[in-house]
């Protein structure tokens, strides 16, 4: 029975993994409700098993204390409070509540005075919280079912596929010249898409993180590797070979997601790899075996480069040589300016926050941009949260 519990557990997370970036990167309802569906069957499952063996440490990790708070937080934007008490704590959105029930737009004058929620628009504060309290199941249930080396790797090797899978998909519809998502689905509110995602930033952002989960994954083997690599060359033993192979294909994943990160033309998503690549050059250096495994990461580098090269790097030049604008005249682009108007956001709802995704109906009344298009972030995740 435990068996067939951590087999579920296992089978739900990595549908989560691999079913996320695929459905338009898991932005529109339907395709969060999937892996909402998924997180709490996958806890459901490590729940179970928990209880049955008796043994709940593997949930109790520190890393539940931050979760649990920003639940707790996010919970308290949906609930009603009375009013005298939300006067008190977020006074602007009390009066957002009374103005828009005084025009007719809310509830009535009498229920707004009454009890109200700090969040400016509850629904989307609901939906919020479902999709938060899905990542913590989520999270949840890999922390329950994570026990030896072997769970560790199944899970990276999901992420690099799927990333590598992405990597390679943004690529080949780059190269085709299409604006639809995957070939097909017209875009309805603009946007820079690759791959599945509607955002080539978001994009960055999630490929970046699987390359360095390949990374980690290529480190954590790169002590056997050199050995089975030597065995390999001598024909001595089939397993050997069949590490040599797996690591080369970690390799050409990793190399063929770097690539696409260069490719996607997210200025954010290029510096931040480059970063980290340096940044685990350095850790790598401070480890006993720092030169053999710093070899590994070198090497990758160099592998990117060259994809990069035989795909081209004019497309790259060009739009990282728009950082020089930027960095002469950071006050006049508009992500500046989107900046300024969620701090001014976060300075008028300063303990309770407008509510958790309110960004899309309140951005306007702050919105300094001189357009009348609408976003649902301020393209800076710490202004984000602030305001």
């Amino acid at each position: 029975m435990e068996d067939y519990l951590s087999a579920a557990t296992s089978f739900c997370i990595i549908a989560a993994l691999v079913f996320a970036p695929l459905a338009f990167g898991g932005v529109e309802p339907w395709a969060y409700s999937v892996l909402a569906v998924l997180a709490y069957t996958a806890l459901a499952a490590a729940l179970v098993r928990a209880i049955a063996v008796r043994d709940l440490r593997p949930m109790l990790t520190p890393m539940l204390i931050p979760a649990a708070l920003a639940l707790l937080l996010v919970g308290l934007q949906y609930v009603r409070w009375p009013a005298s008490l939300l006067g008190v704590l977020s006074p602007r959105a009390l009066e957002v509540h009374q103005a828009a029930a005084a025009s007719g737009a809310g509830a009535s004058a009498g229920v707004a005075e009454a009890a109200v929620s700090p969040s400016l628009y509850a629904h989307a504060t609901r939906d919020a919280f479902i999709r938060l309290s899905a990542y913590v199941a989520l999270f949840l249930a890999t922390c329950a079912y994570v026990r030896k080396r072997e769970h560790v790797s199944k899970i990276a090797a999901a992420v690099v596929s799927v990333g590598f899978a992405v990597a390679l998909f943004g690529i080949v519809a780059n190269l085709s010249g299409t604006r639809r998502l995957y070939w097909w689905r017209e875009l309805t509110h603009g946007g820079a898409p690759f791959g599945p995602c509607v955002s080539r930033n978001q994009f960055a952002a999630y490929v970046g993180i699987c390359l360095f989960v390949g990374l980690a994954l290529l480190l954590g083997r790169g002590a056997r590797a050199a050995g089975s690599l030597r065995h390999w060359r001598e024909g001595v033993t089939r397993r050997a070979a069949g590490r040599a192979h797996q690591n080369f294909l970690v390799g050409f994943a990793i190399a063929l997601m770097g690539a696409a990160v260069f490719w996607s033309l997210s200025r954010g998503g290029i510096l931040s790899m480059m970063l980290a690549f340096a940044g685990v050059l350095v850790a790598v250096a401070a480890t006993s075996m720092g030169r053999r495994k710093g070899l590994y990461v070198a090497a990758v580098a160099v592998v990117i480069v060259g994809w990069v090269t035989y795909l081209g790097w004019e497309p790259v030049v060009r739009r990282l040589s728009t950082l020089e604008d930027v960095a002469l005249h950071p006050r006049a682009t508009w992500r500046w300016q989107m900046f300024t108007d969620a701090c001014r956001m976060g300075l008028d709802f300063p303990l309770l926050g407008t509510g958790a995704g309110t960004f899309l109906s309140a951005y306007p009344s702050y919105r300094s941009l001189p357009t009348r298009a609408v976003s649902d972030s301020p393209h800076d995740e710490y202004a984000h949260v602030f305001a």
